[in-house]
C-alpha cells in the first residue's frame, strides 16, 4: 500500500532517516511507488546518508534507473559527496539515456569550484558519462569531443579544461592500464597509434591486455589494422592474443580478416582457444562456417597415424608399477602427478577422471588444446640469445621463462628483443616414440590407479 498510505509512506521515511542498510533494503519496493520527487528524495538520502553494503548497492543501482540526472544533481548539490561508485554509475545512466547535453549539465555544480579539489569526484563522472556516451549509437564524434562539445555549450569552461587535461595525460601515461583503457574513448586517430605501440615484447602483459580491449571499441579497419600488424600480432602474450582474437569475432568483417590472416600463414590457426574455434565451426553464417571448416581442417591430421596405432592401448589391461618408469622418463620433468615431478606444465591430479581414449588422446596431440596460461613463449635477447619456455611472469622488470624440470630464465626488459608466443604445448610431439601399445597401456594405468 505504499504510495496509496500516507501514514505508511510516513513511516517509512522516519525509518529512512535511521540509515539503517537493512531497513533501507527493506524499503526500497515501497520507495519506488512514490512520486518522483519524493522517489528521488528517498534514493538520494540513501545513497548519501547509508552505509552501502553490497547487497544495498546492488538493490540501489536498479533503483534509480529513470532518475538518475535528478538524484545526481541532489547529490552533487553542496560538493561533498564522495562515492565515486555511486557517481560513475548515475553518470553513465545520464549520458546513455539523455545523451551528452543531459549529461553535460550535470557538471554544472563544478563550473565556479576549483576542479582539483574534487578530482576523485569529476574522475568519476568524466568516465561514467563517457562509457554511457559509447553505448549510444548516435555518436557523430568520440564520445569524449562529444562530451567536451555539449560542456562548452553549457558553458562549464572549467570543466572543459579539466577534461582536454585528463586526456592529454591517458595518452602519455602508457604504463597506468586504467589510462589506456581510457583511450577507448577518444578520437580513433589519435588512440591508436598510442595502442599500437603497445603491441611489444617491451610491454607487459596487462599493458597489452589494455590495448586490446581499447582497439577493439574502434572501427574495423582500425582494429584490424592494429591487431593482424604481423610483429603485433607475434609479440602478444598468450592471454592477450586470446583478446585479440576475440576482439577479432566481434563482428563479420573482422572475422574475415582473421581468416585472410590465417590462409596468409600470419596467423595459426591453433591461436584460437578451443572455445573460439567452436564458436566459428558453429556459425550461424554459412560462409564463416565454411572458412572454419577449411581453416581448422589440418590442425590434427599430422598425428592420425600415431593416433591409430596407440588407441588400441585404450582396451589392454597394463601394470602401474612399469607405469610410473614411464611417468618417470617422459612426464615428470613437466608435470606433478601425487607430489612427484615438476611443476612446468599442468598438475596431474584431475587426469584420473579422464577416459584412456582422452589420455591417449592428449598425449599423441599435445597441441590440439592447450591448457591457457600454459603455452610456448620464446624470448631473444639484444645479445642474440634464444630462451624458451612457459611464461611464468611478465612485470616492468622482465620475463619469467619457466622450462623443464623446473629451470627458470629471466630476462631483463631492456635485454629483450623480442617476443614470440606460441599457441603450441611446451611438451612435444613425437613423446611417444620408442613406445608400445603395452607401454602407453601401463602408463595409463599409472595415472588412474586410484580409480
Amino acid at each position: 500500500f505504499a504510495g496509496q498510505d500516507a501514514a505508511l509512506d510516513t513511516s517509512i521515511r522516519a525509518l529512512l532517516a535511521k540509515n539503517d542498510p537493512v531497513i533501507a533494503l527493506a524499503a526500497l519496493r515501497s520507495i519506488q511507488k512514490w512520486p518522483d520527487a519524493e522517489r528521488v528524495e528517498a534514493l538520494a538520502h540513501i545513497a548519501e546518508h547509508t552505509p552501502l553494503d553490497s547487497y544495498l548497492r546492488g538493490a540501489l543501482y536498479s533503483a534509480v534507473y529513470g532518475h538518475a540526472p535528478a538524484i545526481l544533481d541532489t547529490l552533487l548539490s553542496d560538493g561533498e559527496y564522495d562515492d565515486t561508485e555511486i557517481l560513475q554509475i548515475l553518470a553513465r545512466e545520464c549520458a546513455q539515456d539523455g545523451g551528452a547535453e543531459t549529461a553535460a549539465q550535470r557538471f554544472i555544480p563544478f563550473a565556479n569550484r576549483n576542479p582539483e579539489l574534487f578530482q576523485a569526484s569529476l574522475d568519476a563522472l568524466i568516465i561514467g558519462t563517457l562509457e554511457g556516451l559509447s553505448k549510444r549509437g548516435d555518436l557523430n564524434t568520440s564520445p569524449l569531443d562529444t562530451l567536451t562539445s555539449s560542456l562548452e555549450s553549457a558553458d562549464v569552461t572549467s570543466v572543459q579544461n579539466y577534461v582536454q587535461a585528463k586526456k592529454d595525460s591517458w595518452l602519455n601515461a602508457i604504463e597506468d592500464t586504467a589510462a589506456i583503457e581510457m583511450l577507448a574513448y577518444i578520437d580513433e586517430y589519435e588512440a591508436v597509434p598510442v595502442l599500437r605501440g603497445l603491441l611489444t615484447p617491451q610491454s607487459i602483459e596487462a599493458q597489452q591486455r589494455a590495448a586490446i580491449g581499447a582497439l577493439a571499441q574502434f572501427s574495423d579497419a582500425a582494429a584490424i589494422g592494429a591487431i593482424l600488424e604481423p610483429t603485433a600480432w607475434e609479440a602478444l602474450t598468450p592471454r592477450a592474443r586470446e583478446d585479440a582474437v576475440n576482439a577479432l569475432l566481434l563482428r563479420k568483417a573482422r572475422i574475415d580478416a582473421l581468416f585472410d590472416a590465417m590462409a596468409a600463414g600470419d596467423v595459426s590457426p591453433r591461436s584460437l582457444t578451443a572455445l573460439q574455434r567452436t564458436r566459428l565451426l558453429r556459425s550461424g553464417n554459412t560462409e564463416v562456417k565454411a572458412r572454419a571448416q577449411e581453416a581448422f581442417a589440418a590442425l590434427n591430421a599430422g598425428r592420425a597415424e600415431a593416433l591409430a596405432k596407440f588407441q588400441p592401448a585404450a582396451k589392454l589391461e597394463g601394470d602401474a608399477a612399469k607405469g610410473a618408469k614411464h611417468f618417470e622418463t617422459i612426464c615428470a620433468s613437466c608435470h606433478v602427478f601425487q607430489g612427484e615431478g615438476f611443476s612446468v606444465g599442468p598438475e596431474l591430479s584431475d587426469i584420473r577422471a579422464k577416459t584412456a581414449e582422452t589420455i591417449i588422446l592428449h598425449i599423441i596431440e599435445p597441441n590440439r588444446e592447450v591448457t591457457s596460461g600454459y603455452e610456448t613463449c620464446e624470448v631473444e635477447t639484444v645479445d642474440g640469445d634464444t630462451y624458451t619456455g612457459i611464461m611464468t611472469s611478465d612485470d616492468a622488470s622482465g620475463i619469467t621463462l619457466t622450462q623443464a624440470y623446473g629451470n627458470a630464465a629471466t630476462i631483463a626488459r631492456e635485454n629483450i628483443a623480442a617476443v614470440r608466443n606460441a599457441p603450441l604445448s611446451l611438451m612435444p610431439e613425437g613423446i611417444e616414440e620408442g613406445m608400445q601399445p603395452q607401454d602407453m597401456a601401463d602408463l595409463i594405468a599409472f595415472l588412474r590407479r586410484d580409480l
